[in-house]
């Protein structure tokens, strides 16, 4: 029993750890998923700004450099101490560059190379002639190397648009080498014919690479990020050195949990890529969900050990209250608990102190009882002497009879003695149905000697013995003679049959009396159902065998079993009792009694 209690607190603390710390619990998720979406959505608008305001810095780049390549429809003379500039048509520049005229052309194009520091090379070539130049030399030493760079599919004479050239090393120029990258310009004579101008040549100017890396460098990646410019589906440049030069798909770069932000311009083909890892992005947050993992895990143990604390406080008055349980089983009943508290156990204590008070006054009233029953025994013991001298009387009586030849007399106080030993002789409240019958027949016998008129009694049933109560066949059989058969005349006939059906087992008593009315019936079954002893008259009760038959057998059977009644008027009565068929090993010989 301790340990089946124990289970049951053990099994409440889990259930009220469970209670109080799931919505805790739920809580806590809830607030951490909503504190994720709010920081992922803030961290998502600042990435886009950022990748947006990378793409605007290398837009802005791009259109300096293209500002820079159209410097070839302005003119300044050489000899001017002061830069005027004026418009140079396309006839004039076509002119330049057919008159072969070294000087001005080299004059233009270190002009071009002076206007920002990031030129690193100025290149411009036509269909007769080339003129190449960097901050130090005016020609290239390595030809193939250079038109490795520029003769590749990127190049289209007959484009109007700006064109640009990944990054590469200026090994071309003798001892100034360089990582640059090159954008290009077409020129055209559109003097002529707009539709159809005339090719003049491209200009080619290698820009230093840092003036872009400075750009990305500008962004300092705090939580791990890796940040992509690419052009024409080349990367160009990144925070990750090793990606640079490559063609991928920038989404290639994404694992699972991470993000991708960017921003791209079509007119350059270039595009501004920022990949965030989860982890990386929520970097900055991670102390506050540690921090809030170990105050949950605090408000945890904090509430674990009160539920164990509450659940001994209420198992050890307990464990107290089984310990003087079991001094209860010993038979110790001079025993009380302490009542401490006014809560449920306190109440609890206090009744269990007035059941051991009330136990202890039963046990001695039940020992005063027993020694009453003994004295009661003793009493019966001596009683029996009487009974025992009242035999002995009869006895002599009938030995009389019978040296006189008196039979009758002799046979009458047989059937006395008998009847007479049956009802005071030892106690038992079951006696097989042969033996109750027998009682029957010398009842009759007995009422047949003393009455004017004549009982014929009959009696079949099929041999085997039933186990009924002591005394319920006597009672009916007299009541059927004083309330049938004497008021019809004093003679009339008795019948007894036994009828066996499945479980149930009916023993039916029939006489031809004068009957009931139906009034008469209502009332009899009316008196049964109720406490009375039987049906008084003005001078005394009657049908008290009938009552008592009724409340015996109701009370040892229960529902389904016990005692009918059917009758008619000038017809006779039917008693019916319906007791358990349960078979009694007597004598299994049919039998028909006839008194």
């Amino acid at each position: 029993m301790i340990k089946k209690r124990r289970k049951i607190f053990v099994r409440f603390t889990i259930i009220a750890i469970f209670l109080g710390l799931m919505p805790l619990l739920l809580v806590v998720l809830g607030l951490f998923s909503a504190m994720e979406n709010q920081f992922t959505r803030v961290m998502s608008e600042n990435y886009l700004q950022m990748v947006s305001s990378l793409q605007d810095r290398f837009e802005n780049s791009f259109n300096s450099y293209d500002s820079l390549t159209k410097l070839t429809y302005y003119y300044t003379t050489p000899n001017d101490s002061v830069f005027n500039i004026k418009n140079f048509y396309s006839t004039s520049f076509r002119e330049l560059i057919n008159n072969k005229n070294s000087s001005d052309v080299e004059a233009f194009l270190n002009n071009i190379l002076n206007v920002d520091s990031s030129v690193k090379g100025i290149h411009f070539i036509t269909t007769d002639d080339e003129y190449h130049m960097d901050r130090i030399n005016t020609f290239i030493s390595d030809e193939d190397a250079y038109y490795d760079i520029v003769k590749t599919d990127t190049y289209d004479p007959l484009s109007r648009y700006l064109m640009i050239y990944p990054p590469h090393e200026t090994n071309y120029f003798p001892g100034n080498i360089a990582t640059t990258f090159t954008v290009a310009r077409n020129y055209f004579n559109t003097s002529a014919s707009i539709d159809s101008p005339e090719y003049i040549g491209t200009l080619f100017i290698d820009v230093d690479v840092q003036d872009l890396r400075r750009i990305v460098s500008s962004y300092t990646p705090e939580h791990g990020e890796t940040i992509v410019f690419m052009v024409n589906g080349e990367c160009w440049l990144s925070s990750d050195p090793s990606l640079e030069g490559k063609s991928f798909d920038p989404a290639s770069l994404m694992k699972k949990g991470d993000m991708m932000f960017y921003d791209t311009y079509d007119r350059y083909g270039m595009g501004t890529y920022i990949i965030v890892t989860h982890s990386a992005l929520f970097a900055s947050v991670s102390i506050l969900y540690s921090l809030s993992w170990l105050l949950l895990a605090i408000s945890t143990a904090l509430f674990v050990g009160g539920m164990i604390v509450l659940s001994r406080r209420l198992s050890k008055p307990l464990d107290g209250m089984m310990k003087e349980m079991k001094r209860l089983e010993r038979g110790d009943f001079d025993i009380s608990l302490p009542v401490e508290r006014e809560d449920e156990i306190g109440e609890l204590s206090q009744r269990f102190n007035e059941m051991s008070r009330a136990l202890n006054e039963y046990v001695d009233k039940v020992y005063r009882s027993q020694l009453k029953q003994r004295e009661a025994e003793c009493t019966a013991l001596k009683s029996q002497i009487y009974p025992h001298f009242l035999y002995n009387t009869l006895e002599v009586i009938r030995m009389t009879a019978i040296s006189n030849k008196d039979e009758k007399v002799a046979l009458m106080i047989e059937s006395l003695s008998e009847q007479i030993h049956y009802l005071i002789g030892p106690v038992s409240d079951f006696v097989p149905l042969s033996k109750e019958i027998d009682i029957v027949e010398k009842y009759v016998f007995l009422l047949n000697a003393r009455i004017s008129g004549h009982i014929d009694l009959s009696v079949s049933f099929d041999g085997l013995d039933l186990e009924i109560p002591k005394l319920i066949l006597q009672p009916i059989v007299e009541n059927a003679y004083i309330h049938g058969i004497k008021p019809n005349g004093g003679s009339g006939r008795i019948a007894i049959e036994v009828e066996r059906r499945n479980t149930k087992a009916f023993i039916r008593i029939m006489n031809n009396g004068v009957g009931m009315t139906p009034s008469e019936l209502e009332e009899l079954k009316r008196r049964f159902e109720s406490d009375a002893p039987g049906i008084r008259d003005e001078y005394n009760w009657k049908s008290i065998g009938l009552k008592n038959v009724y409340d015996r057998l109701e009370l040892i059977y229960g529902k389904g079993f016990g005692l009918d009644i059917e009758s008619l008027v000038d017809v006779g009565t039917v008693v019916t009792i319906t007791v358990p068929n349960k078979e009694y090993m007597g004598d299994k010989n049919d039998k028909t009694h006839n008194g």
